[in-house]
């Protein structure tokens, strides 16, 4: 192997797997701090969780303002990504706590809310797609244990707001996609649309089936009353009938 092909190659191969242990490590690091939450939940005192909450998430920030003054754009958006989870892992411990009554949609809705200003001063693709799965789940109906027939007509907002999504994915990059390539921006949120508009279609589909099914039924129950009446006076005319 010449000694530009080891230039050229072995850079790159070193940088992927710098990034690789990165990103685990980080991934490691959130699932560790939600797993202990989850072990020791009972037994910690609020103010304890708060402050581990919040203790997590300014050390996040913290380490993503490193990672930008260094200019490492990949570390600084998985440190904001790990901060924005501990955002919503502040919320949770809220409404456990104060026993809120809070929905998942408006759990959703309030935790997309808060990271909303991180997503608008780093725009990142690992920012947008998780913003957008809150705002589309905070969007979606509410779920129900029976079948709702206006379930294409509640599944409509959450339609149109990933379809909204799609046209904010393909616009320049000036505006919000200052990162990452269209791809990663578009392909989540173009997703969850097909998803939905499939799921609309085949709702309307079954509806419209079972609606016909129903009036052919009706139809087939009335129509022996409409005979018989001719039927019973065709018999008594009959000869020798009494």
């Amino acid at each position: 192997m010449s000694e530009t092909t080891r230039s050229n190659v072995f850079p790159v191969s070193a940088a992927w797997l710098k990034t690789l242990l990165h990103t685990t490590g980080l991934i490691l690091c959130v699932a560790a701090a939600i797993y202990f939450f989850a072990w020791n939940w009972h037994t910690l005192p609020d103010a304890l969780k708060f402050s581990l909450t919040a203790g997590d998430f300014l050390a996040c920030l913290t380490l993503s303002l490193v990672a930008e003054y260094r200019n490492r754009p990949l570390q600084t958006s998985c440190f904001l990504f790990a901060a924005c989870m501990f955002i919503g892992m502040f919320w949770a411990v809220f409404g456990q706590i104060f026993q809120s009554g809070a929905t998942e949609r408006e759990f959703c809705l309030v935790w997309a809310a808060s990271m909303t200003p991180f997503l608008l001063l780093r725009p990142g693709p690992i920012l947008w797609n998780l913003w957008v799965i809150l705002v589309v789940v905070a969007a979606l109906p509410d779920a129900s244990p029976g079948y709702s027939s206006d379930f294409c007509r509640e599944l409509l907002p959450s339609t149109l707001l990933c379809a909204t999504l799609c046209g904010i994915s393909l616009l320049p990059r000036r505006f919000l996609r200052a990162s990452g390539r269209k791809n990663s921006w578009l392909l989540l949120p173009l997703t969850l649309l097909l998803i939905q508009g499939g799921a609309s279609f085949l709702s309307a589909y079954f509806q419209l089936h079972t609606r016909r099914a129903y009036l052919s039924g009706s139809s087939g129950r009335a129509r022996p009353a409409f005979h018989r009446p001719h039927t019973h006076h065709a018999q008594a005319l009959r000869p020798g009938t009494v």
